[in-house]
């Protein structure tokens, strides 16, 4: 039984890791725009 799921784990482990990364970097994209339009209406202001 451990054999087969030391088997398994990997490829999911390195997927879930993957959408997690990709997630991550959506994130802080999106935050990163939403800062620079809250800055650019500051300054407007």
């Amino acid at each position: 039984m451990p054999i087969s799921l030391s088997a398994e784990a990997p490829p999911l482990y390195m997927e879930l890791e993957l959408g997690i990364v990709i997630f991550c970097g959506y994130y802080q994209e999106r935050e990163r725009r939403t800062a620079s339009q809250r800055f650019s209406q500051i300054l407007e202001n």
